[in-house]
């Protein structure tokens, strides 16, 4: 796999940032991302050939490319083929940094597991809740040096894989869109992903959108492949995910902050989800974590005597 800082063109990451590099073979390499970029400049031109799969924890920005700004929110990937150059912006306000998980890989490997030619649906796709976990896990245990390297490859080809049939299967309606259509489904996709709390009725969302409530979720639908009140559920549920990861046990004040109603709203729709409650996710989440804490005051720990 080529080293991804050997290309001419800057990294495709701009502004601020830090890239932790979590795994690496000569199949796959995983990193982290974090950045603080909160402008509505657009970058300069940016790609360094390297094919990437980006899942995007947290953050909502604008990814230019195909000559449409595309919104790119938590729950959500990007497929970046190596051949397109693309650029960015940040135009939202936010409080804590952007961060993602990217996984680089070579273009044999992109062309058997995505096929050879673009079909148009690559940029700001969701991906299902079962993945949404399994990244987040993943990340948690690459980090905590937890996986051998047979095992992270093997985990990281499963993102890919799951990710392609996600594609694969993808609403047809996405690149079909008109200007306006895109542009009103865009709208939407910005204020739920970007407010903490969401609660806008859908008139008010379809005057913000510029058109009318029944266009708009036929738009949305078909765009998505989502009601928009199912859309607010997954942003809300990869926030929860996000935050658990983080070690968070205050459940009240986690289901005011997404905007679930109650500890027990929040609880019942992440049980529903990922097939277990806010605690056995957490746990599940932070033992690698915590065991990498434990070995490594173990390595330190001077001997008596």
């Amino acid at each position: 796999m080529s080293a991804p800082d050997s290309a001419g063109k800057p990294r495709w990451r701009p502004g601020t940032h830090q890239i932790h590099k979590l795994f690496a073979s000569t199949l796959v390499q995983v990193s982290t991302y974090q950045g603080i970029a909160s402008t509505a400049h657009v970058s300069q031109e940016l790609g360094d050939g390297v094919p990437s799969l980006t899942f995007i924890r947290r953050g909502t920005h604008l990814h230019h490319a195909h000559r449409r700004a595309a919104v790119i929110e938590p729950g959500s990937s990007v497929l970046y083929r190596g051949d397109q150059p693309f650029r960015l912006s940040h135009p939202f306000i936010t409080e804590h940094p952007d961060e993602s998980l990217f996984l680089e890989f070579g273009k044999d490997l992109l062309g058997e597991v995505f096929g050879d030619r673009s079909n148009g649906r690559e940029l700001g796709l969701l991906v299902p809740q079962p993945v949404l976990l399994e990244t987040a896990l993943m990340r948690s245990s690459m980090a905590a040096r937890a996986l051998d390297p047979m095992e992270g490859e093997e985990r990281a080809l499963y993102l890919l894989a799951a990710q392609a049939g996600t594609l694969a299967h993808a609403p047809p309606g996405l690149p079909k869109l008109t200007a306006r259509a895109w542009q009103a489904v865009s709208r939407i996709r910005e204020l739920v992903s970007t407010e903490s709390a969401f609660r806008h009725s859908l008139p008010a969302l379809a005057l913000h959108a510029q058109c009318t409530p029944f266009h708009l979720t036929r738009l949305f639908r078909q765009a998505t492949g989502m009601t928009i009140t199912r859309y607010r559920l997954h942003v809300r549920l990869a926030r929860v995910l996000d935050a658990l990861e983080g070690g968070e046990s205050d459940l009240t004040r986690l289901a005011a902050d997404v905007g679930f109603s109650d500890h027990a709203h929040l609880t019942h729709s992440v049980r529903q989800a990922f097939g277990a409650p806010p605690s056995a996710l957490r746990s599940a989440l932070t033992r690698a974590a915590a065991s990498q804490l434990r070995n490594s005051i173990q390595a330190t720990r001077k001997p008596r005597g």
